[in-house]
């Protein structure tokens, strides 16, 4: 269940940009995006493992990172973000979450500030809280990510990269063997439907594209999102000549050591609570 904060006025959004966002996911049409119907200038959000991207397809400053994951991995996903942060790969400038027990241990290990996650109003609250009862599941967190523009005061949200995991490929990036073994069990082109629905997802940014206080665009001609309107043209420099950054600095899974604990010995535990919970039937 989320872990929402309280429902604030547009004009306490704390970002340089006010209220243009960009909310990035992982997927493969990250890489697809038509640059010139995007403003860099825009405040960016962007979604947990990001750092994996081959490519600086949107620049080294994250605004906002938009956190989601398991509790038991998040001391070595930490690590690893800390790094990327001080070897001067990315700028993230501030993080956000919808599930306590990883706030609680990214307070604790990262060097940012919290931003909680925010509704507009009561009504967008009702709306979100009503679907996740009703398929007894969340969202994922690029739609989480979504919420939180939109309860910061965004006027317009442009999309790149979420793709509701219709594509023969999960993700814009190969990831390494500890990253794979999280994932492992999902196969390509689906849902991790344990924990969240394609439907819930899709009606939640249907609502928040209705609602009429925010212009919510897409990127890319052909789209999972293809019910919303393609982004006006930003760019007078053509698409084609929009160069994408290569990195110096590749990375592709997690630290392996994050304090005395290796990230096998975590997994081995995490299967064992799994296995414990699946037996006495505890809920996620």
């Amino acid at each position: 269940m989320a872990e929402p904060g309280p429902a604030r006025s547009p004009e306490r959004a704390p970002f340089s940009s006010g209220d243009r966002f960009i909310v990035a996911g992982n997927g493969p049409s990250l890489a697809q995006t038509d640059l010139s119907r995007i403003d860099l200038g825009d405040t960016i959000i962007r979604v947990t493992n990001f750092f994996f991207e081959p490519k600086y397809y949107l620049g080294r400053r994250v605004d906002l990172l938009q956190l989601g994951g398991d509790r038991w991995i998040f001391p070595f996903y930490a690590k690893t973000l800390r790094r990327v942060m001080e070897n001067g790969a990315y700028e993230v400038r501030s993080w956000s979450c919808h599930q306590r027990h990883v706030i609680a241990r990214a307070r604790r290990k990262l060097p940012v500030p919290y931003v909680p996650l925010t509704y507009r109003d009561e009504e967008t609250r009702a709306f979100v809280e009503g679907l996740i009862r009703k398929y007894g599941k969340t969202p994922t967190t690029g739609v989480y990510a979504l919420i939180n523009a939109h309860g910061l005061g965004a006027k317009t949200i442009t999309i790149v990269g979420i793709d509701f995991y219709e594509s023969p490929r999960r993700y814009v990036y190969d990831v390494g063997r500890h990253a794979a073994d999280l994932l492992k069990s999902v196969p390509e082109g689906q849902y991790n439907e344990r924990f969240h629905s394609r439907e819930l997802d899709r009606l939640i940014v249907e609502y928040l594209a209705r609602r009429g206080d925010v212009r919510i665009y897409r990127t890319t001609e052909s789209s999972s999102l293809s019910f919303l309107e393609l982004a006006p043209k930003r760019s007078s420099v053509p698409a084609e000549e929009m160069a994408v950054t290569e990195k110096e600095f590749q990375i592709h899974d997690w630290e392996q050591w994050s304090g005395p604990y290796p990230i096998a010995a975590m997994k081995i535990f995490r299967h064992a609570w799994g296995c414990r919970r699946r037996l006495l039937k505890i809920r996620p």
